[in-house]
């Protein structure tokens, strides 16, 4: 098993990492650098698809890529991985600038710093003694303007305030330099990038495991079809299935998948995680059954379910099936081994969500409600949707993949217990007495206080 591995580092850590990287025959690394951390969002798009972990050179680049994915809403299944500045890299700067500055031992040296902690900073300053009344330190992060940390430790120097600087920022560390301060660098230890490039082996690992595990998944259709032999006179049932057949052989192909076809007019198929997390770009839509819509102009649901084992796989593909049934056109639910539900995948509002907890206070609601664990995180996860946390039972139910039945027996049993009231009538636009609205409120003191 080869890991293929982005690293995106500073100039000054090319040849250790390459060094490093070489001494563990499991990674595969192509190296690309930058100057200004604020490059890390294209070094991202330019590397993402190639590789299985992106490798960052230190926090700055790496928040500033994840706050990119959060703003933007965007999921990546591959992990991002930096190298931390830990005491090493502190203690190395200060050695530096201690050993290079010239000055009168029996006052204080006097300097700015910046790194993304400043605690860290002033822990390793006051364990070397070093009085932390003469330093000025900036916390920088993901949305830092870099030339306002120039002007922060310039401004300083230049008001003599200061005697040097150390900064954790390469492109701050070269500007500084170039201006004529004494400038020293935090950058990653070699010990850090060993242990780093040594954790970039366990996620690859884990994530090979992880899309190794079996998926099957169930086909059911809205429409009565029937695909057993006594059905073949029928020209147009033979025509829907042989059209049919080609859909899901090209399914079969890009997935890896194989195709089971019962007599009770549902499918399976059996492949891996990975090969569904691919086709599927990681649970934001479902090929397969928008062409199997768009083609036949049927109503197809899937429930599709992982495991170690096909029986664990089955079992969780049932559970997604019986959701996708509740909701049907072209509905989807995926169930993980860890109990973890994503669904219906490919709508504007999908819900991700654990049937576990091991929240006490979650369980004391849940308790309360009489209702199960899994519901309770299901609502927190739709409430999550909504800023006001206003939604019909239709729209609980379509959600929640169950019949409208269900969702109205489960806000009752809310509305029993002060954790959802009705504010509203609103009237649909076919004939029908009004919909009732609801709002949520489970954001409640804690039911279990914290002795901590």
């Amino acid at each position: 098993m080869i890991i293929k591995v982005a690293a995106l580092v500073t100039p000054d850590m090319v040849h250790l990492t390459k060094e490093l990287g070489k001494q563990i025959n499991e990674l595969s690394i192509v190296i690309d650098t930058y100057n200004d951390p604020n490059e890390a969002i294209d070094l991202f798009n330019k590397y993402v698809e190639d590789n299985d972990i992106l490798l960052y050179g230190g926090p700055i680049p790496y928040l500033i890529t994840h706050h990119y994915l959060m703003k933007n809403e965007l999921e990546i299944n591959k992990p991002m991985i930096y190298v931390p500045y830990n005491e090493i890299s502190i203690y190395r700067g200060l050695f530096q600038m201690l050993k290079q500055m010239k000055t009168d031992t029996t006052l204080p040296l006097t300097f700015s710093v910046d790194y993304p902690a400043e605690s860290e900073i002033r822990e390793c300053l006051e364990e070397l003694d070093i009085n932390t009344d003469y330093t000025f330190t900036k916390e920088c992060g993901h949305n830092e303007d870099l030339n306002e940390l120039v002007s922060f430790h310039y401004n300083l120097w230049q008001s003599k305030k200061v005697q040097a600087v150390i900064t954790s920022v390469y492109s701050v560390y070269k500007q500084l330099k170039t201006l004529g301060l004494p400038t020293y660098r935090i950058s990653p230890a070699k010990s850090s990038i060993r242990n780093t490039l040594q954790r970039v082996v366990l996620e690859g690992k884990n994530m090979y495991q992880a899309a190794s595990q079996i998926a099957i998944g169930i086909i059911g259709f809205k429409e009565e079809i029937d695909f057993s032999p006594r059905a073949l006179s029928d020209y147009q049932t033979q025509r829907k299935k042989l059209k049919l057949q080609q859909i899901l052989i090209d399914f079969g192909e890009e997935t890896g998948a194989l195709i089971d076809w019962s007599d009770r007019g549902e499918l399976r198929f059996i492949t891996t995680r990975g090969q569904i997390v691919s086709n599927t770009k990681n649970f934001q839509q479902i090929p397969v059954l928008l062409e199997i819509q768009k083609e036949l102009k049927l109503s197809p649901y899937l429930g599709i379910g992982f495991g170690s084992t096909a029986h664990e796989a089955e079992t969780k593909a049932y559970e997604g099936f019986t959701k996708a049934k509740s909701v049907g056109d072209g509905s989807c639910f995926i169930v993980e081994l860890d109990g973890n539900v994503h669904g219906p995948v490919g709508e504007a509002v999908q819900l991700k969500y654990s049937v576990r907890s091991e929240d006490p206070n979650l369980i004391a609601l849940a308790k309360n409600a009489s209702l199960s664990i899994g519901t309770i995180n299901k609502l927190l996860a739709f409430s999550n949707y909504s800023s006001d946390k206003k939604f019909t039972a239709l729209e609980l139910a379509s959600s929640f993949g169950i019949t409208l039945r269900s969702a109205r027996r489960i806000l009752s049993k809310l509305e029993e217990n002060d954790y959802v009231k009705i504010i509203g009538e609103e009237q649909p636009i076919s004939r029908g007495r009004p919909r009732q609205i609801y709002q949520l409120n489970l954001q409640l003191p804690p039911l279990i206080p914290n002795l901590t």
